[in-house]
């Protein structure tokens, strides 16, 4: 096994207001269970929605749990463009709050290329995932060729 234990997250981007709360509190009870499977590095790609309420999560835990760190891979600097005031604020909230940000400068990357960065070296992903098409969907499955355990917190 590896000295490090690391977890990555996905999800989709837009999140009924309704669910919010549910959401946020799966992920609190599965950051502490990957806390105790002996998880140290979680990765989040900085986007709104699920990305961010993981970033928040992590945050939080972070509170009890001071070994543990976060980490952004972040696909351009810019990628708050079109964002509201509120989804800026908490994007800063956690770029400062991050133990480590790596950031894909090139614009020419595709997104996929980016997600596979996010999930390599990953040991978990924690995804919440309820469509079959789009990035998520995609990189869950490239997360599932690398036998990765998945938890989607969707279900």
């Amino acid at each position: 096994m590896k000295d490090t234990q690391i977890c990555c997250f996905t999800g989709h981007r837009e999140i009924a207001r309704d669910r919010i709360s549910h959401i946020t509190s799966k992920l609190d009870t599965v950051i502490k269970g990957l806390i105790q499977k002996g998880v140290t590095r979680f990765r989040s790609g900085g986007a709104r929605g699920f990305d961010t309420l993981a970033a928040l999560a992590v945050i939080k835990q972070k509170r009890e749990f001071k070994h543990i760190h976060l980490e952004l891979v972040i696909p351009c600097i810019n990628q708050t463009g079109g964002w509201s005031e509120e989804e800026i604020a908490k994007y800063h909230y956690i770029l400062n709050h991050s133990d480590k940000v790596h950031t894909q400068i090139s614009k020419e990357q595709a997104p996929g290329e980016f997600n596979q960065k996010l999930v390599d070296g990953s040991d978990f992903c924690v995804a919440f995932m309820e469509r079959d098409t789009g990035y998520t969907v995609r990189t869950v499955d490239y997360a599932k060729s690398k036998q990765i355990m998945i938890y989607n917190i969707s279900e």
